[in-house]
């Protein structure tokens, strides 16, 4: 009789807890900047800051969700430019991309052109992951900023798609 009622302990403790996750409202990661730093030989650091709910910390900490791990998984299946993690906590996620900006010497000096980005695009690839059953997504970071070795920066507001952007540096 006592082991029996040790065994319904843990499952009366899984049984709440598996109410409680499932009453709560669902949680959302949201973008809230975005950077890219285009370096002279066409790579960039791409940083990607975010919030998460206090869900989704958790699930962090537990080692459940890790929104970096998310977006490197993501971007390995989907990106044709070959990418390495550079961090990732649970503010942000920051990341090498090889080739990522396409480069030219002329007289003027060096002419950088950066791809067009599609935040919508990436929703829609993780909106197929498993994750997506637990969260939602918002993208379109607060501020977009892509930086050129010079210093010349191109700045976005809410937006879900950036244009390709071409830069002189100076000799």
């Amino acid at each position: 009789m006592k082991s029996n009622t040790k065994l319904r302990l843990p499952l009366a403790i899984l049984l709440i807890v598996s109410l409680a996750a499932a009453a709560m409202p669902a949680s959302a990661l949201t973008i809230t900047s975005y950077t890219a730093e285009i370096q002279d030989d066409g790579n960039a650091i791409l940083t990607f800051n975010y919030d998460m709910t206090f869900e989704e910390y958790v699930g962090y900490y537990l080692n459940i969700a890790n929104p970096g791990k998310l977006i490197k998984e993501e971007y390995d299946k989907h990106a044709n430019m070959p990418g390495d993690v550079l961090s990732s906590d649970s503010k942000g996620t920051s990341f090498k991309v090889y080739g990522y900006a396409a480069v030219s010497d002329d007289v003027n000096g060096k002419t950088i052109t950066t791809p067009s980005q599609s935040f919508q695009k990436a929703e829609a690839i993780l909106m197929e992951h498993p994750v997506a059953k637990l969260t939602t997504f918002d993208l379109s970071p607060d501020i977009t900023r892509v930086t050129f070795p010079d210093g010349y920066v191109e700045t976005f507001y809410n937006e879900l798609s950036i244009p390709s952007i071409t830069h002189t540096v100076r000799r």
